[in-house]
């Protein structure tokens, strides 16, 4: 005759609202930063300020132990590094195709310092092409330096001053 619906619980509400949405809206809204974000050309902003992300793409050839301290411990700033094996064969490639661009170089060249560079980068690509057939393993590695400031004034200086840095320490960089 008639049946009575059974009253749903605040759990099964909540897990119903997931599916229909398709992701957990309780979570995001814990989660998200307060104000709202938006995303600008170099920085995002949020409710409580600015924040932008400095790579750095290339790195010293020559470098002391704990080379990496002054970079990561940076103040006021999160630094993340990410490292990745090269495929060996892409690896392999790409030095085979350099040591026939330097060995071209080398018999063009009209200035015996441009046939002797382009020497000395042959001998040292063919240095490394033995080390990855000895077994060697080419890492290549990626630092995000994540800064954050209250307004963008600050947050430019800040910015400028970290990529200044990084450039004394003959690292390059983009943000």
């Amino acid at each position: 005759m008639f049946a009575f619906k059974r009253k749903k619980s605040k759990k099964e509400k909540q897990e119903e609202l997931k599916k229909k949405k398709g992701y957990n809206p309780y979570l995001v809204a814990r989660v998200q930063p307060q104000g709202g974000i938006s995303f600008k050309e170099n920085y995002v902003q949020t409710g409580d300020g600015l924040g932008t992300c400095i790579h750095v793409f290339d790195y010293p050839t020559e470098v002391n132990d704990f080379w990496l301290e002054q970079i990561m411990n940076m103040p006021n700033v999160i630094t993340t590094l990410d490292v990745m094996s090269d495929d060996r064969k892409e690896v392999v490639e790409s030095i085979n195709k350099s040591m026939s661009e330097q060995s071209v170089r080398h018999d063009t060249a009209k200035d015996n310092i441009d046939r002797i560079d382009a020497k000395n980068e042959f001998l040292e690509l063919e240095a490394l092409y033995t080390d990855l057939k000895q077994g060697e393993v080419m890492k290549r590695i990626h630092i995000r330096i994540y800064v954050s400031a209250r307004t963008i004034d600050e947050l430019e200086k800040q910015v400028k001053e970290i990529m200044e840095t990084l450039e004394s320490y003959n690292c390059a960089t983009r943000s």
